[in-house]
């Protein structure tokens, strides 16, 4: 499937000989109080699976000169506690060169027309950093046969650094790793407790653990809770290192200063520091946030023995997404950490054929890992 009219300005399917071309306009850095960028080794292809099922890679131009890039997937979530499929608008890059009105509506012509046709989905995710001005001007202008992008919330990435073990205080909550319980009590509680979230993922684990082979979280990432005996809750600790990293790029002048400050504390206590210029992030993702009525107590308990799995693991930092209406980002604001914001839309074509599902009152999560 392509649409355009040749050069650069053709947008089609991406194929496997694209992966070179890919790899480079997706690692742009994106603007911030941290710029960061991902690098997509060794496979572009296979880390792009984050984003759930049915991914499709829209790319412009010809192999050797792609203008720019977006990402299509599905993903199986529960809407007002109900199992619902939706997608997820990912990984826009566009090149310097090719930034103009034409080329995005040509490409939102494409998705359009693969969600009247066989997608079929009643709306789509997308992220913003806040900080993208011009970005969220544009995509939410309606200019060019945009979708109507509508706000569903702010969305706080915490990134905790992993300092020394963490102690927690008397606590009839138990921790246990996934390997000790099983998948059975997980997959219980994911669906149980996930259904009370917006949005949350259905995917629940099968393996023993994760192989290089596989993308999402095994049985062996996760931490159960428990209060006498009962499972009340599940994390899972997500290391996307091996198959997609974190660059950071550039530092804002305030970054950069509080970066100088914690490569000086590094050395003296051992703790992690803040990258310098272009080096890898070690940070795993917090994900499959799953508790019994959204206990916050129990939350940090759990928050508490993934900073020191963590640790254990070979992790210098944690990132996790909260929206500001969420519960436990209060619990995350106890811990000390760094904060960028972003914009979660959803996206729609007020025209569509697809009937919309009306929202109820449920907190919203969506996985950061798979943004």
């Amino acid at each position: 499937m392509t649409t355009g009219d040749g050069g650069a300005r053709v947008i089609r399917l991406a194929e496997i000989t694209d992966e070179d071309a890919l790899k480079s306009i997706a690692g742009q850095a994106m603007p911030g109080k941290i710029s960061f960028a991902f690098r997509y080794e060794p496979s572009f292809f296979k880390a792009v699976q984050v984003h759930g099922s049915a991914v499709r890679v829209l790319a412009s131009g010809k192999s050797d000169e792609v203008g720019g890039i977006a990402v299509v997937s599905t993903k199986d979530v529960y809407i007002n506690g109900e199992p619902a499929a939706v997608g997820y608008l990912c990984g826009l890059r566009i090149a310097p060169s090719c930034r103009n009105g034409l080329l995005l509506a040509r490409g939102y012509r494409m998705i359009r027309n693969m969600q009247e046709k066989d997608l079929r989905l009643p709306l789509f995710l997308t992220a913003v950093m806040k900080e993208n001005v011009e970005a969220i001007k544009f995509l939410t202008s309606g200019r060019c046969e945009l979708p109507t992008y509508s706000e569903l919330g702010l969305y706080r990435t915490c990134i905790f650094p992993v300092f020394r073990k963490r102690v927690r205080k008397k606590s009839p909550v138990d921790i246990r790793s996934g390997l000790d319980t099983g998948p059975g009590i997980i997959a219980e509680c994911l669906k149980e407790y996930g259904r009370e979230r917006q949005f949350f993922p259905c995917e629940v684990p099968t393996g023993s653990g994760r192989s290089q082979d596989e993308v999402y979280p095994g049985v062996g990432d996760f931490l159960v809770a428990f209060i006498n005996d009962k499972p009340v809750g599940v994390v899972a600790l997500w290391n996307q290192q091996p198959f997609r990293q974190i660059v950071v790029s550039e530092y804002s002048p305030l970054m950069n200063t509080a970066g100088k400050i914690s490569r000086i504390i590094s050395r003296l206590a051992g703790s992690p520091q803040l990258p310098t210029i272009n080096d890898k992030l070690n940070t795993f993702y917090l994900s499959r946030i799953a508790v019994q009525n959204g206990d916050k107590k129990v939350f940090k308990c759990l928050l508490t023995e993934a900073l020191n799995k963590c640790r254990t693991d070979g992790a210098g930092f944690l990132a996790a997404g909260f929206f500001n209406n969420d519960p436990f980002k209060g619990v995350a604001d106890s811990f000390f950490h760094l904060t960028l914001s972003s914009i979660i839309y959803k996206v729609r074509w007020d025209d569509s054929s697809i009937d919309d599902i009306p929202l109820d009152g449920r907190v919203p999560y969506v996985e950061l890992g798979s943004l």
